[in-house]
């Protein structure tokens, strides 16, 4: 009994293990789970699935593909029930889902497909009005940030990186030695697959020198803090011998970002979907409008990592 189930315990991991980018994995993940959801009820008693929820939709996916469901009507009723949300994320969440059907041999015909594509939630934008980062609230959050939070904050306002690059990257990807420091951002982490270089302010680079002084004593108290949730299964064991340079997680950056916000008297939440109107994505935006003062826009758009800028030879400096 107990090597069936460790079977049937397989199909949502083993597809996502197809995805090694974190973002799209945890997009899909959340798009399956809300598909299940959506099927057999709700599971998650939370935000986030504790290990025993995961397991029960390993085996409510093992459930929907025996059960010789109408995979098409399904899925046109779970996109008739996504719409009214953020239309990027639910987009990106109903392809998981089509990615995760067709991966377990459910294929729909050409109609079927263009039918699905007429019902996607429309839009191009998040709904969260959001609100831009200037110098002055940049001070302000900041002034109420701790150290680790201000060494991230700094960084990505003077590299352009997305924040799930900058929470991949390695130790040995820094070089602070140099002058602007740089930051190797490798082709695993990006959305794009290439590899770039990208430069940090001296501000940023003297609050990394203080961060790396208590980074270690970070990760052993962090794990210290996190043995109840394990012991619970709530949660996994955070490993001591991380070598990321910002050893945390998207949730744990947004819970420091929103502490930080409020702080600051800055929290302002949007009415349609109950999100900070100033997200922590809004210092990319920082970065194109502070550098685009100074530097034409293909360079500015290169150091970010959007596609078809610069040739391979000019980003290189070739």
């Amino acid at each position: 009994y107990k090597q069936i189930n460790r079977v049937f315990f397989m199909k949502i991991r083993q597809f996502l293990d197809l995805h090694p980018k974190r973002n799209t994995k945890g997009v899909y993940r959340a798009g399956i789970f809300d598909f299940l959801d959506f099927i057999y009820g709700r599971v998650r008693k939370g935000k986030r699935a504790t290990k025993k929820e995961m397991e029960e939709y390993e085996r409510l996916a093992d459930k929907y593909f025996e059960e010789g469901r109408d995979h098409f009507d399904d899925l046109l009723k779970f996109i008739a029930h996504m719409n009214g949300g953020p239309p990027i994320g639910q987009k990106a969440k109903i392809a998981g889902v089509k990615e995760f059907l067709s991966y377990y041999g459910v294929e729909f015909t050409q109609r079927q497909l263009k039918q699905l594509s007429t019902k996607m939630p429309k839009g191009k934008t998040a709904r969260t009005a959001e609100k831009d980062v200037d110098t002055d609230t940049l001070r302000k959050i900041l002034a109420h940030a701790d150290l680790k939070l201000k060494a991230l904050v700094l960084t990505l306002a003077s590299s352009g990186m997305r924040i799930g690059e900058a929470l991949q990257i390695k130790l040995e990807d820094v070089d602070l030695s140099k002058t602007p420091a740089e930051i190797v951002v490798r082709g695993e982490y990006t959305k794009s697959g290439d590899t770039r270089t990208v430069f940090i302010s001296r501000e940023a680079k003297e609050a990394l020198k203080e961060w790396l002084k208590i980074r270690e004593n970070y990760l052993k108290s962090a794990k210290n803090r996190n043995k109840g949730l394990v012991d619970k299964a709530e949660a996994k064991e955070k490993p001591i011998e991380d070598n990321r340079l910002f050893p945390f997680s998207d949730r744990n950056v947004r819970e420091m970002w929103e502490r930080a916000l409020k702080k600051a008297g800055l929290w302002n939440k949007d009415n349609s979907t109950g999100r900070s109107q100033i997200r922590i994505h809004a210092l990319r935006k920082f970065f194109r409008s502070q550098l685009a003062l100074a530097c034409p826009v293909d360079i500015v758009e290169a150091l970010m990592g959007h596609e078809g800028y610069l040739t391979e030879a000019y980003r290189r400096g070739g």
